[in-house]
């Protein structure tokens, strides 16, 4: 929980040397959100998944594609071998990504005015630290417009622009709503640029093709400013030992320490405690201290009040600790099953080879076992009818663009009603109105 004895210039000389920065624009609502999260994260051993070196890969095709102007099929079929963090992926360049990268390419080929790709924006004027930056994907400058464009090759967690996108404004009663990360390539292309384009207008625009989702949110040049001085105070708060930490969903989503966090323990204290106040506020390193000593001497609650006696106010300010909750404990989990697994003794726990279902070793042989038994082998196979989106990618492999291919199989597509759903206002859905009354009182 302490890292006092860590000198600080010793940690942040690699990240001054070479391109990532202490305070990356890509992990900045972690450390934006959460002061005490920026350090640990460093410390914190770095963990290399297929997903995101196949966004690597793809962000490379499209710096090309938008640099040649030529759409890289021949290139369809390669093989593209990265190592990362001590392992070796391979990726391959399929049509499909050619496919979802044509979107993002195609929004940013047609912008107006000078346009940068794949370049080097800084921002540190706002840190403690020197050349303190990040690289934007493509940056678009007219006279008075700014407009940054972020692709997201990703399809596991939805980005958008802002939380709110119709409110400009990037900091709604002390919360962040604009997107960070671009917000801060923003803010590092006004700093170099403004004094030839006078900007006024902030546009940002976030590519998820693999979600069919294109986030667009514009803002303003006070409001950027406001932003920017937002982040100095914020990192200035970061760079420090022992900083307060505040877990939220946002905060903790990507966080590599949250399985021994202190902090989320002493939000699960005061959740189960219907201390609901405390959960807008930082949590000191005192206030953890005190968490944990209260834990080792049984003091923490596991009885939670039940939600029928809470006010619509108060389960609406612990909804968003759900999925933060959950996400922890399975960390906590998962690091105890690794510290088992090294040969450590769980107290109350012990570790066990997990159930596995049973299968059948060469399906020839069992074929022909089942056919001596009078068993015929029509039955012994099962088939399930594709569905709507794997028919579209069928459909892509024969030549198909994806808009093509949705207008071709709408005519025989059926998309039942979704029942009522309760989400974050920053969702884009439109509010739920009930169908059913609907046309009743035509008969009057």
């Amino acid at each position: 929980m302490t890292e006092h004895h860590l000198s600080l210039d010793a940690l942040a000389k690699p990240y001054l040397d070479g391109e990532h920065s202490v305070f990356s624009p890509s992990g900045s609502k972690m450390w934006l959100l959460c002061s005490g999260s920026l350090i640990p994260n460093m410390l914190a051993p770095d963990a290399a998944g297929y997903e995101a070196v196949e966004g690597t890969v793809a962000h490379a095709v499209a710096e090309e594609w938008l640099k040649s102007g030529d759409r890289p099929d021949e290139r369809i079929g390669e093989v593209v071998k990265v190592v990362e963090h001590g392992q070796e992926f391979e990726v391959e360049i399929t049509k499909s990504m050619l496919d979802y990268l044509e979107v993002y390419v195609s929004g940013c080929s047609y912008m107006p005015g000078e346009s940068a790709v794949e370049s080097r924006v800084y921002f540190d004027d706002l840190t403690p630290l020197p050349r303190q930056g990040g690289t934007a994907d493509h940056i678009s400058m007219e006279q008075g417009v700014l407009t940054l464009s972020d692709l997201k090759y990703g399809q596991g967690v939805p980005v958008y622009a802002a939380e709110n996108i119709d409110d400009p404004r990037t900091l709604i009663d002390g919360e962040l709503n604009g997107n960070p990360q671009l917000l801060l390539y923003g803010y590092g292309a006004f700093r170099e640029w403004d004094w030839l384009y006078d900007f006024q207008r902030i546009v940002l625009r976030i590519y998820q093709p693999r979600r069919d989702n294109v986030s667009v949110w514009e803002t303003t040049r006070d409001e950027l400013i406001k932003f920017a001085q937002w982040v100095k105070e914020r990192a200035a708060l970061a760079w420090q030992h022992n900083a307060p930490r505040k877990p939220s969903e946002d905060s903790c989503k990507f966080c590599k320490v949250k399985n021994t966090c202190p902090a989320f323990l002493d939000m699960f204290h005061s959740i189960a405690s219907e201390c609901f106040d405390d959960l807008d506020e930082p949590i000191s390193v005192e206030q953890m201290t005190n968490t944990m000593t209260k834990l080792d001497n049984g003091e923490i609650s596991t009885t939670f009040v039940k939600p029928i006696e809470l006010t619509s106010d108060q389960l609406a300010k612990l909804l968003p600790f759900r999925s933060v909750i959950e996400g922890w404990f399975a960390a906590v989990e998962k690091e105890l099953e690794k510290r088992a697994i090294e040969g450590e003794s769980i107290t109350g726990h012990k570790l066990v080879e997990a159930r596995t279902n049973r299968k059948f070793q060469e399906e020839d042989k069992v074929v022909s076992l089942l056919a001596e038994a009078g068993i015929s082998w029509v039955d012994l196979y099962k088939v399930s009818f594709i569905s709507p989106a794997q028919a579209e990618e069928l459909l892509r492999e024969t030549g198909f663009k994806k808009a093509d291919a949705v207008k071709y199989l709408d005519p025989v597509v059926f998309k039942a009603a979704g029942k009522p759903t309760l989400v974050p206002l920053s969702d884009k859905r439109p509010v739920y109105t009930n169908r059913a009354d609907e046309g009743v009182f035509d008969d009057l």
